[in-house]
């Protein structure tokens, strides 16, 4: 039987999906924030950092079991 055993397979793969992770979060999170905070007027900020306080509040798990 031919493949790879072991733990470094395995911190690899974590680390692969970690980095993709990032690349997907790390510009819509900078993206969203600027945008709240700079270009959205007053009224839309009130609504949209109150319901990202709350969706920040609800495990990822959860709301990946929800959307899924």
């Amino acid at each position: 039987m031919k493949g790879s055993f072991g733990t470094l397979p395995l911190i690899l793969g974590s680390l692969l999906v970690t980095a993709g992770a990032v690349l997907i979060s790390l510009p819509l999170g900078l993206a969203t924030a600027v945008f709240i905070r700079e270009i959205a007027p007053n009224w839309l900020q009130e609504i949209l950092k109150p319901l990202i306080e709350v969706l920040a509040g609800i495990p990822s798990v959860i709301l990946g079991f929800v959307v899924w």
